[in-house]
């Protein structure tokens, strides 16, 4: 391949992954102020992206690995479910001030 040819593949490529990663983190900045303003229009639906944000390396090894193996998939989601609602008990006994520790 050409020098040329090169040069023009490195700088599509590099449009293109400025152009995913800049709206990647720009719009969910953009969203959030449009709420705050009243701005964002209600006949437009924008799904959010937050259930795929990882919040831990662990959660970025558990998509790797139900990537690899699609049927761990439901055990995984069954184990955040119950995490969520173990967690969910424990704030709302706090917030009762039934904590048990």
């Amino acid at each position: 391949m050409s020098s040329r040819a090169v040069s023009a593949l490195t700088i599509v490529g590099v449009s293109v992954a400025s152009w995913y990663c800049g709206l990647k983190f720009w719009k969910p900045i953009i969203v959030a102020k449009l709420k705050e303003e009243g701005n964002l229009r209600d006949d437009i639906d924008i799904p959010e992206d937050d259930n795929n944000i990882p919040t831990s390396i662990q959660d970025i090894k558990t998509q790797i690995k139900i990537a690899l193996h699609p049927e761990l998939k439901d055990k995984y989601v069954q184990e955040q479910e119950l995490k969520n609602t173990t967690e969910f008990e424990k704030l709302r006994d706090q917030i009762d001030g039934t904590a048990k520790d």
